[in-house]
């Protein structure tokens, strides 16, 4: 049950759809099933946990870099179908923020889903280059591997906000990045006497 996990909520082909047609069958033969349209407006709602937490950090988008780390709706895939990541960058966009997005293998169909290849970075550190945020939707090997210290060396501004909890909290204060991710509280890093 990899994905009954705190997180920006699920996404690809199958369960989405599969939620919907049940609680549309449900609706055609007089039922409400509480539950199910419950898990399916949350779900929407999680998707933007992690635009609420920047607009609380950032109230202003507008001019500011923000890495994206992880396009894809799962690790190991190319598919794209309900990923919280593409709602979120159309936002980003909107607003007028400059996006710099990395996945490893989902670019080019991301840069034609958005109209922008200019946003797509080769790395993950080219993705931090210079970034006043950065916001991870999907927990890719590649970018869980990560170490602490490439936040704080690369972004403007470390302030990392991790929808898939890639990162161990603790390490990441300790490292002097503003770290957030989904169900934890935040980390305190104890100062020494």
């Amino acid at each position: 049950m990899v994905f009954l996990r705190a997180g920006i909520g699920y996404g690809g082909s199958c369960f989405p759809k599969d939620t919907k047609a049940l609680h549309w069958l449900a609706e055609d033969h007089g039922f409400v099933l509480r539950t199910i349209e419950a898990a399916i407006k949350i779900n929407e709602k999680q998707k933007y946990v992690l635009m609420h937490k920047l607009r609380k950090e950032l109230p202003n988008l507008a001019g500011k870099k923000i890495a994206v780390l992880g396009l894809t709706f799962k690790p190991n895939t190319d598919d794209l179908r309900e990923a919280p990541s593409i709602p979120n960058m159309r936002v980003l966009q909107k607003e007028g923020a400059i996006i710099q997005a990395y996945d490893p293998i989902a670019m080019a169909k991301t840069a034609e889903i958005l109209g922008d290849a200019t946003i797509m970075k080769n790395s993950v550190e080219e993705a931090l280059d210079g970034a006043d945020a950065c916001l991870i939707f999907t927990e890719w090997n590649e970018i869980c591997a990560t170490l602490p210290d490439t936040f704080k060396n690369y972004m403007a501004t470390p302030l990392v906000l991790d929808g898939r909890n890639c990162f161990d909290k603790h390490a990441m204060a300790l490292a002097g990045i503003t770290y957030q991710s989904i169900g934890r509280p935040l980390a305190k890093v104890r100062q020494l006497q």
